[in-house]
């Protein structure tokens, strides 16, 4: 029988051997979403950083190397990713990722990491919730970036997922 780390790790897997950004996006998130829920309480990005909270102090160089990534530093020059879901008039959803990205810039690791992955969820809510055209060459440079880091993110996570 699989147990949750085995699916996780399929996830990864498949992530690492696939050709289309989306499709790696994708299942590097199942992957993602997986090892955050055991934080998960209600709110999928508090439980992420949590999750990062958790690994962060067992590979704080692991983390600070993805700050020395093209895949990062893509994501510093691009403008903010915009939250699709955003209503500021009636105060719904959270506003496009500029804090995040103001954040990347300082190159903090454990504050850059932990905004990195916003963006990466925000990049997710795009996709889930067809924000995100695989037709659009703007879109398919972010998803080729973003799937990437996910996938180191990712990699650094399942090495602790025992003592999640």
């Amino acid at each position: 029988m699989l147990t949750n780390t085995d699916y996780i790790i399929k996830w990864i897997e498949k992530s690492k051997t696939e050709d289309d950004y989306f499709d790696k996006f994708v299942y590097g998130f199942f992957a993602l979403n997986a090892l955050y829920s055991n934080f998960y309480e209600g709110d999928e990005r508090r439980a992420i950083k949590q999750l990062f909270d958790h690994c962060y102090q067992n590979d704080k160089e692991a983390f600070a190397n993805i700050l020395n990534t093209s895949e990062y530093d893509y994501f510093c020059k691009r403008p903010a990713i915009k939250n699709c879901k955003y209503d500021p008039i009636r105060g719904i959803g959270f506003p496009d990722t500029q804090r995040d990205k103001d954040a990347l810039q300082d190159r903090i690791p454990k504050r850059s990491n932990k905004a990195m992955l916003m963006i990466l969820y925000q990049v997710r809510c795009n996709l889930f919730h067809g924000n995100k055209s695989f037709g659009n060459d703007n879109d398919q440079e972010v998803m080729k970036n973003a799937s990437e880091l996910l996938l180191k993110y990712n990699q650094i996570f399942i090495r602790y997922i025992g003592t999640v």
